[in-house]
């Protein structure tokens, strides 16, 4: 043997291991991009899209009866293609992409009843006919899928409550005719204060989710979450029914009015948090405890609303804290029992909230103080709940010292501060890591688009310097610091700074025909790469189940 060479040791499994990280990485968030059928999600995404660029086109409707007839049929056909391809795939089971069509079709359900509202005001005959059409057109396919998709997990009783919304909605235009040569604005906050909350607090009357329900060990029509989603996207499309009807009548509509539905929301969830996870869920129980001490901060005005809704919760809270289990539920419970209570004092003594408002030296001082308190914080701690209050913090702070003049611009601070601290997060594996960066980019998209879309503000390309200089500074830390690149925080910063020039050529050429043209594409590649993902015997995700068994 030869005394010259050195043998090379074998490399460690681990060591193997880091080396084809990157490239595993990358083949997971493909899975995971592809898992979801993003094709058909584009598909309903750019159809509504299409037909809001063709309503506001005038060389293609000439009148407002075509627009609406236009409008009416094609979400119609589009409801009938989504219905017919799901149980098309249901019969060849891939479950999966089936359940998601039904969603998606829940979530349009009540779309085409938005132009009925406007078609009350040109021809009531019309109106009455579309009405019927569109209810008996929503039971056929309701029927189509009970008969053709048994294993829909859809309880009868929440079949009951969508006949129930479904009545509303149909019924809602032609109420609408009846006050329109009075007044609607006792019909509007009878909707917001009455008939939206009583919807919202329907799924309490749901059978429990069975104790075989889980995640995986069913298909995706079996979950146990998909009648909380399901009546969740109803109740969303009845809100946006009523505020286009009050859009159509100039009621205004003020933002106060959305705080029953959404505390109404909050508390369903709460009490039904089985739906959605197993166990105890003190976190998920305890956060969604403190969010909904904090909806009653949202908006003020109508004090007879926002008092009403902090004595209800000061009454929820403190049966909830002597009935609650662990000392982390009783804790926040007595909090948000004592949050509330202010709230309630605040809207008895309104003198109160205008000298808080004010920027007096002491309070200038005071809010100093806590902005470097939270610094502080966001150095020292490196958990998410840190970051993401922080953030919040600093978005009131900044708001707070614009005279509440500049909430886009709180909010953008607020985003950045939070996703800066996200680069420091412990204790998250990388996937929690990116959905939690993703959603609070999806904040932060949201916000640039509804600052850059405001045709009122002349500071509409702050977004594309405020995501220009989050990307400068994203590459700066990865040059100097020498950490991994963010690419998820890049990303996010390039699709800010992108905000405003795609604003402008949305509003300037009018594709409404080639997005509806997309739209159909797209749901056609979506139907073709379900087929070809169970021939190839592609798994989705945890859900594979009795796929293509």
């Amino acid at each position: 043997m030869n005394s010259d060479v050195i043998p090379v040791p074998p490399q460690m499994p681990e060591a193997v291991a880091a080396q084809e990280q990157p490239a595993d990485a990358t083949v997971k968030w493909l899975k995971r991009l592809l898992v979801c059928n993003p094709f058909y999600l584009a598909s309903a995404a750019l159809l509504l899209f299409g037909l809001s660029r063709l309503t506001q086109d005038p060389r293609f409707l000439t009148t407002e009866t075509r627009e609406v007839l236009f409008q009416f049929g094609v979400l119609q056909a589009y409801g009938f293609l989504l219905v017919g391809t799901a149980l098309w795939l249901a019969r060849r089971r891939i479950w999966y992409d089936s359940a998601l069509l039904v969603v998606l079709e829940n979530g349009l359900l009540l779309a085409p009843f938005l132009g009925i509202s406007q078609a009350v005001l040109l021809d009531q005959t019309l109106a009455v006919s579309l009405a019927s059409a569109g209810g008996l057109a929503v039971m056929g396919r309701a029927w189509s899928i009970r008969r053709g998709y048994p294993g829909l997990n859809l309880p009868d009783r929440a079949r009951i409550a969508g006949a129930l919304i479904l009545a509303i909605n149909v019924g809602l235009p032609l109420v609408y005719k009846t006050r329109v040569d009075t007044d609607w604005h006792m019909g509007n906050r009878i909707l917001w204060l009455a008939v939206l909350p009583m919807l919202a607090l329907l799924p309490n009357l749901f059978p429990p989710p069975s104790a075989g329900d889980r995640r995986d060990s069913v298909t995706a029509a079996e979950v146990r979450w998909l009648p909380m989603l399901i009546h969740g996207l109803w109740l969303a499309g009845t809100a946006v029914h009523a505020w286009s009807i009050a859009w159509v009548d100039k009621t205004p509509t003020p933002n106060v009015l959305l705080l029953p539905v959404a505390i109404a929301s909050l508390w369903t969830v709460q009490w039904r948090h089985q739906d959605f996870l197993e166990g105890a869920n003190l976190g998920l129980r305890a956060g969604l405890l403190g969010a909904t001490a904090m909806a009653g901060w949202l908006f003020s005005g109508l004090p007879e609303v926002v008092g009403g809704l902090a004595a209800a919760n000061l009454i929820l809270f403190g049966l909830f804290a002597l009935r609650a289990e662990s000392r982390l539920l009783r804790f926040v419970a007595w909090a948000a029992t004592a949050v509330s209570g202010v709230r309630l004092l605040l809207v008895l003594r309104p003198e109160w909230v205008s000298m808080l408002l004010q920027p007096r030296p002491y309070l200038i001082a005071l809010a100093v103080a806590v902005g470097v308190a939270l610094i502080v914080l966001l150095v020292r701690v490196r958990t998410p709940v840190a970051g993401i209050f922080g953030g919040i913090g600093v978005g009131l702070a900044v708001s707070w010292w614009t005279t509440w003049q500049q909430p886009h611009l709180g909010i953008q601070f607020g985003a950045i501060l939070a996703l800066a601290h996200s680069l420091r997060w412990v204790g998250l594996s990388g996937f929690e890591l990116r959905v939690g960066q993703g959603a609070l980019g999806l904040v932060w998209a949201i916000d640039s688009l509804a600052w850059a879309w405001d045709p009122a503000v002349a500071t509409a390309w702050m977004p594309c310097a405020f995501g220009g200089l989050a990307l400068v500074g994203l590459i700066v830390v990865r040059r100097w610091v020498g950490i991994e690149f963010p690419w998820v925080l890049a990303g996010i910063a390039a699709l800010n700074g992108l905000v405003p020039p795609g604003v402008w050529t949305a509003r300037t050429i009018s594709a409404g025909i080639l997005t509806l043209l997309l739209s159909l594409a797209c749901f056609a590649i979506g139907t073709a790469f379900a087929v070809r993902r169970q021939d190839d015997g592609m798994t989705v995700g945890r859900w594979q189940g009795r796929n293509g068994r």
